[in-house]
């Protein structure tokens, strides 16, 4: 048990150029994930409530700012989220080793 946590130990310490980078990418998109998610409940319980008097207020409540930025949030959210999966997929494919097979 001790010999697997000292070589777990040297391994990050041996590669905390290489973690430390990849650990602040997840944070940032953990934090974007956060403030998507409650952006898109706070949004559709404000902004469009689920009844017709909701329906009907939504015509005056969708622009409003607080719903617009609401808006901005969910949509750039998303737009991160993509941008961060391409990211981590660049980021690990040039960790990989690649081998050639003859």
């Amino acid at each position: 048990m001790m010999f697997a946590v000292k070589m777990t130990r040297n391994m990050i310490s041996e590669n905390y150029d290489v973690i430390r980078p990849a650990l602040n990418c997840v944070t940032i998109y953990f934090v974007w994930m956060v403030v998507h998610y409650a952006s898109v409940h706070i949004y559709s319980n404000v902004c469009a409530p689920l009844s017709i008097r909701g329906f009907i207020a939504s015509a005056f409540l969708v622009p409003s700012p607080h719903c617009e930025a609401l808006g901005w949030i969910i949509y750039n959210g998303s737009l991160n989220s993509r941008a961060m999966w391409v990211m981590f997929g660049c980021y690990i494919s040039t960790k990989l080793e690649l081998r050639r097979w003859v």
